[in-house]
């Protein structure tokens, strides 16, 4: 083969799936190194995808408004990233002024924090619109559903086995480092039970396609036994939310696979109604052998004060946050260093470090503003509506691979969106991967004049002329007209932004100096309590009395102010 024709839009495609089993088992992409070399990675698909669509001679089968509405908030995370006007030390806990490079204009408090949490941004916009692109062509369809069962279904089983055995770490180690709240290889078993829940559908998906083709006995035997021990996870993982979706799932599925029955009058009624039944009553035993019991007991202790100091977040949020956001909020990812400035009076409530909101939806007004965060949500749930419109209003057109493909995404999609009202399981970078997968699906799927036609550069060999779509075609315009729109609208909101932009710094700085006069107040308090016990010392060794003893004296040492509001210093939140 020509060197010069290596189907490179092939290599981009493979090597995402591969990317898909890497993420999960790289424990989550939740340590620092996973989360850099997966952001890295999908980065490093763009000029091999770029390269693949100028082989072919054609534009990207990425919807206008996922393109248009992906690139404003790149645009967006990286013009604040660029142009920030604060520095954040964290050996002090405050923040510096610095020279921006537009003043008056958007900016992050911290730019370097900004342009971390946009490094992975940006590697998830290449994935959506890899997966975008390959929607049209049914083999690759194919084999993502495929890869994300099996990626799944080995996540099911390793968290099953640590179940059994009693492991202290995740792959069995000596030290307990994860925790005692791990599942699998997340370390919170939250996360892991939002992951069980996106793979789920597809996994279920997978056995109706096995039993609906040709598939072979072997095949036939494992995706069942896949869909059991993928449901059995769910239910041993000592998620309560995690626990209630996959109900909610279960009964989804099963109603949707009597709904397909119906459709094909070779099947048995039996078979229609028993089925379902059986694999639920399989589901729940088996979530029993593996250790139900400890969920139930999770459900039955009445831990609330986790839920508590949620809420306690979520108001601080709303009533401190929200009102000095501004249109673009204070930049992507720097919830953890801005949000302990805004809970000192609720400081007592909430001990320990806050690095997410546990609601991804409060925390993405937090970082992206109310421009950013209708981008987000029009992202999203345009993608969720549209499918559903199209499984709805083209479902019996379509076929039964395709719809149930999308049946699955829509259900994965609506899983961890619903899951994100009460946890962050989008600000994991594996789940935001699988999740970004599905969001694809639902926008690609369905569309008529999708499906991709094999043609000889598919094969690798160079496009011919019948097959290429010139580059000056229509399609171009119907790219520019919305981003130049869009670019539009974000000078137009950015022109005035020089008031409200100094309004938040003073807000800010006021937060920051109540802030570290509730330390100083501290550590005077601290100072006073030193010398007093000095003093005291003293007074023992030189064999004096002690004014303690004498009640008739009146001690001399001045009464302490009241303790700070907050209780506790910036730094220990």
């Amino acid at each position: 083969m020509n060197i010069r024709w290596i189907p490179l839009l092939e290599v981009a495609r493979w090597a995402l799936l591969g990317l898909l089993v890497y993420a999960p088992w790289a424990y989550g992409a939740t340590r620092p190194w996973a989360k850099i070399s997966l952001a890295w990675a999908l980065l490093a698909l763009l000029p091999v995808f770029v390269a693949g669509l100028l082989q072919r001679h054609r534009w990207p089968r990425v919807p206008v408004p996922v393109l248009a509405v992906t690139l404003l908030l790149l645009a967006q995370g990286w013009g604040m990233a660029w142009n920030a006007w604060e520095k954040f030390d964290g050996a002090t806990f405050t923040f510096a002024p610095v020279e921006q490079w537009l003043p008056g204009w958007p900016g992050a408090v911290d730019g370097e924090w900004c342009s971390q949490a946009m490094l992975a941004v940006s590697g998830l916009a290449v994935a959506l619109w890899i997966v975008c692109d390959l929607a049209a062509h049914p083999a690759w369809r194919s084999r993502l559903l495929w890869t994300i069962a099996i990626a799944g279904a080995s996540i099911a089983v390793l968290g099953l086995v640590q179940r059994m055995t009693g492991a202290h770490e995740i792959f069995w180690g000596n030290a307990n480092v994860a925790g005692g709240t791990f599942f699998a290889t997340y370390r919170y078993h939250a996360n892991a039970g939002a992951f069980l829940n996106l793979v789920l559908p597809f996994v279920a998906v997978a056995v109706a396609w096995t039993f609906r083709g040709t598939g072979s006995s072997l095949r036939r035997a494992f995706w069942p036994m896949a869909l059991l021990l993928v449901g059995a996870a769910a239910f041993v993982n000592i998620s309560r939310a995690a626990m209630a979706i996959t109900l909610v799932l279960l009964v989804i599925l099963a109603i949707w696979f009597f709904l397909e029955t119906t459709k094909t009058r070779h099947i048995h009624r039996l078979v229609r109604w028993g089925l379902p039944t059986v694999v639920l009553g399989l589901v729940f035993l088996s979530s029993w052998a593996f250790g139900l019991q400890a969920t139930f007991e999770k459900w039955s202790s009445g831990e609330s004060f986790e839920a508590n100091s949620r809420l306690v977040v979520y108001g601080a949020i709303r009533s401190e946050m929200l009102p000095a956001i501004g249109n673009f909020g204070f930049g992507p990812g720097t919830f953890q260093i801005t949000f302990p400035f805004y809970s000192t009076g609720v400081a007592e409530k909430i001990p320990g470090i806050w690095r997410y909101a546990h609601q991804d939806y409060l925390q993405a007004l937090v970082e992206w503003g109310w421009i950013g965060g209708a981008l987000w949500a029009g992202l999203f749930l345009g993608g969720g509506l549209l499918g559903t419109w199209r499984l709805v209003r083209r479902g019996s057109r379509m076929g039964f691979e395709e719809s149930s493909l999308l049946f699955a995404s829509l259900l994965s999609l609506g899983g961890i969106l619903l899951h994100a009202m009460g946890d962050f399981p989008l600000q994991i970078a594996s789940l935001r991967l699988y999740a970004v997968c599905a969001l694809g699906l639902c926008w690609s799927l369905g569309k008529p004049g999708r499906t991709e036609r094999r043609t000889l550069s598919d094969a690798g060999y160079p496009p011919q002329s019948r097959e290429t779509q010139p580059c000056g075609s229509p399609g171009s315009a119907l790219v520019a007209v919305p981003i130049a729109c869009g670019l539009a609208l974000v000078g137009c909101c950015a022109a005035p932004q020089n008031e409200s932009l100094r309004a938040v710094e003073r807000h800010l700085q006021s937060k920051q100096q109540r802030a570290l006069a509730l330390h100083a107040n501290e550590l005077q308090e601290r100072r006073e309590a030193r010398e007093e016990q000095a003093m005291l010392k003293a007074m023992e060794q030189a064999a004096l009395p002690d004014f303690r003893d004498a009640p008739d004296v009146v001690p001399t040492v001045p009464p302490k102010s009241p303790p700070p509001r907050g209780g506790s210093a910036p730094g220990t939140l």
